[in-house]
């Protein structure tokens, strides 16, 4: 099985973090998860994810960008709300790695 690990996703193919963030959703509402639990991805999509992050492609989403998300979200969001959101950018940068949207460097 290809899970996409070490593929080249060229920056005119990449997608952006709002679109990753689509698909991710649409995922997890197919996957039947609970209604709390979908409440909470689109709030943390539509309220922090896209307004500070959506428009960078995935292929630019460096650790030096990750980082200034997390401090942006530390200056202005409360401390307990600030992991919740990055279990949520991960889970959906983990599902645009399986569907090959993003590369991941080879071990």
């Amino acid at each position: 099985m290809d899970l996409g690990w070490g593929k080249h996703v060229a920056p005119s193919q990449s997608i952006t973090v709002a679109e990753a963030a689509a698909l991710w959703l649409q995922a997890s509402e197919s996957r039947k998860l609970e209604i709390a639990t979908l409440e909470q991805y689109r709030g943390h999509t539509r309220l922090h994810i896209v307004p500070l992050i959506g428009e960078i492609k995935l292929t630019d989403l460096t650790l030096e960008v990750v980082r200034g998300f997390e401090d942006r979200l530390r200056l202005d969001r409360s401390i307990s709300l600030v992991p919740k959101v990055f279990s949520s950018l991960s889970s959906m940068l983990s599902d645009a790695l399986e569907r090959g949207l993003v590369a991941r460097k080879s071990p």
